[in-house]
């Protein structure tokens, strides 16, 4: 369930509505900012990464740029005392070194679901994310790194792995080989990796495989997911938990309530069985 992007939606729909604002009850907990010290630091945040929230709590990627050490981590709270889900001393499941950095900052935010969290990681000071890591129990585990090899490929290893959705102990990602001969949508649990959809998958309600996939999301045990095709193609597809895969919506739908024009922007949020979108195309947009 992606709530991170749906809030950042909301906040910008909101901003946008011409309509007189409604009196709101609203009140404000501060969880960090920049005069919160780094937890098993003695300087405060400089910067944050893109938050999480459920049931009360705020998950988020915070860092320490100077002065030296470098500090980076990965954190909880709900007003309180600040909870470590990893930072710089602790050591990357798999792999060979502590943590270096938490996800693209920018772009990338934890998945939550209950008390479990999905996350990018990197470790010898890479830029860009050397694994998606799973939290339960209080216990890191490793999904996927850059050495693991991705399913149907050619023998390559994983080197670009997408944002993560967790759900009841699974997780979901899009992801490439290296050198870009292989890409799909990947499911992990209990250690088990499996293909949601790949390069080898038939475009439902399309033409040829799925060429490129940018998205994922997890929601009662179905998947959304953006999947490309040749020719600017490109849709919102849905995997039930049997394996097939249907259509919801692409760059062949007709804009409801537009001009005839059909959507050239996709996108979407997952959750209760329903997508909410920002669409565009025929000269307009919408939610």
């Amino acid at each position: 369930m992606n709530r991170s992007m749906f809030a950042l939606i909301y906040g910008i729909v909101a901003a946008l509505d011409p309509r007189p604002a409604l009196a709101q009850p609203w009140s404000f907990t501060r969880i960090a900012d920049a005069n919160t010290i780094v937890p098993g630091a003695v300087v405060p945040f400089q910067r944050f990464g893109i938050p999480s929230i459920q049931a009360g709590v705020v998950a988020f990627s915070g860092f320490r740029d100077f002065p030296s050490p470098v500090t980076a981590g990965l954190y909880a709270g709900s007003g309180g005392a600040l909870t470590v889900i990893a930072d710089h001393t602790t050591a990357a499941p798999g792999g060979s070194g502590n943590f270096t950095g938490f996800g693209y900052v920018g772009n990338s935010w934890p998945s939550m679901n209950g008390s479990d969290i999905a996350f990018h990681g990197e470790e010898f000071g890479a830029v860009v994310p050397t694994g998606i890591y799973y939290r339960h129990g209080g216990e890191l585990t490793k999904v996927v790194d850059y050495q693991t090899p991705i399913p149907n490929g050619g023998g390559g290893t994983f080197s670009i792995m997408q944002q993560p959705s967790v759900e009841n102990g699974r997780v979901v990602f899009p992801g490439w080989e290296a050198g870009n001969a292989q890409r799909g949508v990947y499911s992990w649990q209990s250690g088990a990796l499996s293909i949601v959809a790949d390069t080898s998958t038939p475009i439902p309600g399309g033409s040829g495989n799925f060429t490129n996939f940018t998205s994922a999301s997890l929601d009662n045990d179905q998947v959304m997911f953006r999947g490309d095709g040749a020719g600017g193609y490109g849709g919102i597809f849905l995997a039930s938990p049997a394996g097939s895969i249907s259509r919801l919506y692409d760059t062949n739908t007709v804009v409801p309530g537009g001009n005839g024009g059909t959507f050239t922007g996709l996108g979407g949020v997952f959750d209760s069985g329903c997508v909410a979108f920002y669409g565009a195309g025929g000269g307009q947009g919408g939610i």
